[in-house]
């Protein structure tokens, strides 16, 4: 697309006013200097296209002028991440290929503005407003319309026409009760409830960390499962209710995290596996669905409960993220989802489980 034909674009919750040279983050406008907003320019005018450095030199810093080249490129595209809030280690809007360029890999939208010709055209086929005479047909059509059918609905009650008062009874909504769980300050998430109805599962944070905690559905004081310095995430439930499983990230932000299984009464968890996801535990209580490395790529796999088999269903690039596995009831299906949950690029797919 073509810089001069397009005014405003938009990626992720970032809008961009190419003439006015302005970039703003869910309406806010956000400060950026003349070279960092060239350089998004150039990318959004191109997304998803390899942009060299040497074009890049061409274009913003023409041969009379005198720079240290490299080193005002890299402060550039410095403040232009830091004002999108990337990481060149983990980039979700711009992507460095070593020691060659760039290119901006977030989804596109283009919302132009209509030009002046276009709005001319559109106005003219506004329909005209309906005449006074118009509107006080249309008025009494209406109320015509509403007072027939108010008669019909009284002469159908008052007779009991086929059983209309029943009927109308039987639809009558029944109150809904809602029952609170948790009472204790602090942020809960990832609820779960067991199998045999009895019990459900959160995290909720305790001194900064996510904990695993239970509560009967029927009532009582929450139980705090864990209690070691680490976060616990996405617990679920095994088939017989006994015990659940949950995942803790590695601390270090850097390489896979693990899958444990602990007991529904507590004590010391058992490491099934290393995965870079939550898994989910298979109805026949057999194997455990989730997310591992393979290399620069991810992979979905089947671990068994023990962790000595694991079985690689299918490989992917390390593109998108993949998380959330859930198997069908007769276990021949695993979902997940895939995406950018930054960016509004998120999707569901499944998957056979003995793979396709």
């Amino acid at each position: 697309m073509s810089v001069n034909s397009v005014q405003n674009v938009r990626f992720a919750t970032f809008e961009v006013d190419l003439r006015a040279a302005e970039l703003r983050k869910s309406g806010i406008k956000i400060k950026l200097q003349e070279k960092p907003f060239q350089i998004l320019a150039l990318m959004l005018e191109r997304p998803g296209e390899f942009i060299t450095r040497d074009e890049l030199r061409k274009k913003l810093w023409p041969a009379d002028t005198f720079v240290d080249f490299d080193h005002s490129l890299g402060t550039a595209i410095a403040k232009l991440r830091q004002a999108l809030g990337d990481s060149a280690q983990n980039p979700r809007f711009i992507e460095t290929v070593a020691r060659r360029g760039y290119r901006f890999v977030a989804p596109v939208t283009i919302a132009n503005h209509l030009p002046e010709t276009q709005v001319d055209e559109v106005t003219n086929q506004i329909p005209r407003a309906p005449s006074g005479l118009d509107f006080r047909r249309v008025m009494l059509s209406v109320v015509a319309g509403l007072v027939g059918g108010a008669l019909l609905l009284t002469i159908v009650l008052a007779f009991d026409i086929g059983g209309a008062k029943e009927w109308l009874r039987s639809r009558t909504a029944r109150t809904v009760q809602v029952q609170r769980i948790t009472d204790f300050v602090g942020v809960k998430e990832s609820p779960a409830i067991s199998p045999d109805s009895k019990t459900v599962a959160f995290v909720a944070h305790v001194n900064g960390r996510k904990q695993i905690w239970i509560r009967l559905l029927t009532g009582g004081s929450p139980l705090q499962l864990t209690h070691d310095d680490a976060d616990h995430e996405h617990p679920r439930w095994t088939p017989d209710s006994s015990s659940l499983i949950y995942f803790t990230p590695n601390p270090s932000k850097e390489g896979p995290g693990t899958i444990w299984e602990l007991s529904a009464l507590g004590g010391v968890a058992r490491k099934v596996a290393s995965a870079v996801s939550g898994g989910d535990v298979s109805h026949d209580g057999k194997r455990i669905a989730t997310f591992q490395l393979r290399g620069s790529d991810v992979a979905l796999v089947t671990i068994s409960r023990d962790g000595t088999v694991v079985r690689e269903i299918k490989r992917f690039p390390q593109f998108y993220g993949y998380v959330m596995p859930r198997w069908s009831p007769d276990d021949h299906w695993i979902a997940y989802v895939r995406g950018w949950g930054d960016v509004f690029d998120v999707v569901i797919q499944v998957i056979a489980a003995e793979g396709g």
